[in-house]
């Protein structure tokens, strides 16, 4: 039978583990912390089976052509179809996120420790591929290069 994680516990002792010994959620079970220059937004999901992690990974602009919002449309399907998270653009602020879930079954802290790593890294080489992205190659190159990029995260 699969144990559910106490996603309090995990979280102080992921923070003991980075140096932040007071870290918790607030009431409404939310959580961002600042890596470098990236902030990750920790959020236990609604049935508590789950923490949602995810990431501003590029900012849209108001003109920008059809070929960029299909380029992350792109990168969505493949992040999904390969089980590795998903790209979603939050419309009212153009912000562009990079957003993965950790199950909390049979979470310890060692797993927790690598899942953030994974995501850490993974959210770092999509901020830099997608501000030297710009999708205006043709469709079927641009889609191979996208694919290979996924591929390497």
């Amino acid at each position: 039978m699969l144990t559910l994680a106490n996603p309090n516990d995990i979280l102080t002792n992921f923070g003991k583990s980075i140096g932040i010994a007071d870290i918790a959620f607030d009431e409404d079970g939310h959580c961002c912390l600042g890596f470098d220059d990236l902030v990750v937004d920790i959020a236990i999901s609604e049935d508590n089976e789950h923490l949602i992690i995810s990431s501003k990974i590029a900012t849209v602009p108001v003109d920008a052509p059809v070929s960029v919002l299909t380029g992350y449309l792109s990168l969505n399907y493949i992040a999904l179809s390969m089980g590795i998270g998903a790209i979603g653009l939050d419309i009212t602020k153009r912000i562009v996120r990079y957003v993965d879930r950790i199950s909390m079954h049979d979470l310890d802290d060692e797993a927790f420790l690598g899942e953030m790593t994974r995501f850490v890294n993974r959210t770092e080489k999509l901020v830099s591929w997608l501000s030297a992205e710009h999708f205006d190659n043709a469709a079927s190159s641009g889609a191979e290069k996208i694919t290979d990029f996924i591929k390497s995260l």
